[in-house]
């Protein structure tokens, strides 16, 4: 039995977020910073709604910015497929389709990076263990601490990060570090 191939490391990276609003875009961020850490020789364009461009136009993760209009998001995706052809194409966005063409049209895919997280898991950090697990991206490039064999994962501050399988030290890591990053209420 021969071992499965690695797909070469993409060139072009298209990531979609079509969800509507700025603050999903930026639940969004660590995906895109995860895969320029990842891949930093490949180009790297995002497809979303404006004002996303106003998030986005300096950062230096991101070569392009590219707009859908309300409505128009299908047809927007797939003009970009065929425009642009992505060697990779990750998505928060499933509706009208837009998952089901991109996991045919593209060479590589991850197209539903939500997944159902539990309610004690940040969406960011559920986004970011989808791509370790589906070996877009690794864990230790993002910092995300694995804590045990039951799918939980943390994200951590850190640039890099350690597997932990002390769930009560990686807890109170995460405790710690939300308490300095999250406004109190």
């Amino acid at each position: 039995m021969s071992e499965p191939s690695t797909p070469p490391r993409p060139t072009r990276i298209l990531v979609v977020d079509l969800l509507g609003g700025l603050g999903d875009l930026v639940m969004a961020l660590p995906v895109i910073h995860a895969l320029h850490r990842r891949h930093p020789d490949a180009q790297l364009r995002v497809l979303t709604h404006q004002p996303g461009d106003v998030l986005l136009q300096h950062d230096p993760a991101v070569a392009a910015v590219v707009h859908a209009e309300r409505g128009r998001e299908r047809a927007a995706v797939l003009a970009e497929l065929d425009r642009w052809r992505p060697d990779l194409v990750v998505t928060t966005t499933r509706y009208d389709g837009i998952a089901d063409a991109i996991e045919e049209l593209a060479p590589q895919s991850v197209t539903n990076l939500w997944r159902s997280p539990p309610a004690d898991e940040p969406v960011s950090a559920r986004y970011l263990w989808i791509l370790a697990s589906e070996h877009v991206i690794d864990a230790h490039d993002v910092g995300l601490v694995f804590v045990d064999s039951k799918e939980k994962a943390y994200l951590s501050i850190t640039a890099h990060a350690e597997v932990l399988h002390d769930s009560a030290l990686a807890r109170a890591i995460w405790k710690s570090t939300s308490r300095s990053i999250l406004p109190r209420s």
